[in-house]
């Protein structure tokens, strides 16, 4: 049985597949599996998985079904009781699992912990850090606003997931940030505060159309929070900005977000088609 599984799954990943499963195949820490589900990739995808040879990989291949269903065949064919995410276009730095293995040994209370991250371009360059809150007070403060989580840096207990119950298959793109709702009923949380992933912006990422879907998933997991009594029912004022954000058009939406990460001022931003 190993330690660590990491699960991946994959759609026509071959532009930096074979990046990130070399990444997680020279982490310092390898007493782990690495589970990855191709999920019907119709390029290079399952030629690159070919050319590993390493015995801790385990490439399946399945008729294209979505990323949530395929991320829970990767957990059913996985062994190990702690649980390690990655997607096939970030990178994850060497040390990351030895340091997550080491924490949660040292935590018993915490069941789910990610990490900081670098966000990178599709080149390589590094655009900035995001640190997220560390300790469970702060992380679930910010919970119920947004995912403080980096998907591809965190680890959990296959005992909290099985008693949070998985992906939720209705979720289309916030899977996670369902899961992890449900998990903060029943576990602690943390991050490490340490940049110990990459996580690469590439172009064409989150689509115009997948970024609304992600947005009204959101507002689908918080509902199910706070119907399941995980949150308080003020909290539901949290529900406002998502609501405000799918009532703007897209030009707008777009172009504040764009305002937003470059500081503009009030006042100084004009959509742009």
């Amino acid at each position: 049985m190993p330690g660590v599984s990491v699960v991946m799954a994959v759609y026509n990943a071959e532009s930096w597949l074979g990046e990130a499963v070399e990444s997680v195949l020279g982490q310092t820490f390898d007493d782990f599996e690495f589970v990855v589900i191709d999920d019907g990739s119709i390029d290079a995808t399952p030629d690159i998985l070919r050319r590993f040879h390493d015995p801790r990989l385990r490439a399946t291949r399945q008729p294209q079904s979505g990323q949530t269903p395929a991320l829970n065949h990767a957990l059913r064919l996985s062994q190990g009781a702690l649980i390690a995410r990655m997607d096939g276009d970030d990178v994850a730095l060497p040390d990351r699992l030895a340091r997550q293995v080491a924490f949660l040994d040292a935590h018993p209370d915490v069941g789910l912990l990610g990490t900081a991250c670098r966000e990178i371009s599709a080149s390589g360059a590094v655009l900035r850090t995001i640190t997220p809150p560390a300790d469970d007070h702060a992380v679930r403060r910010l919970l119920i606003r947004k995912n403080p989580f980096t998907h591809s840096s965190v680890m959990f207990r296959r005992a909290v997931l099985d008693a949070s119950g998985w992906y939720d298959e209705r979720f289309v793109v916030a899977q996670d940030y369902d899961l992890w709702l449900r998990m903060s009923r029943l576990t602690s949380l943390a991050n490490l505060s340490e940049p110990l992933v990459l996580r690469r912006l590439a172009p064409g990422r989150l689509s115009s159309a997948r970024e609304s879907t992600r947005i009204r998933d959101e507002v689908a997991a918080k509902l199910k929070a706070l119907r399941s009594g995980t949150y308080a029912p003020w909290c539901a004022i949290f529900l406002v900005k998502p609501l405000c954000a799918l009532a703007l058009p897209l030009p707008l939406r777009r172009s504040l977000r764009r305002a937003i990460l470059r500081g503009d001022p009030p006042g100084a931003i004009a959509p742009r088609s």
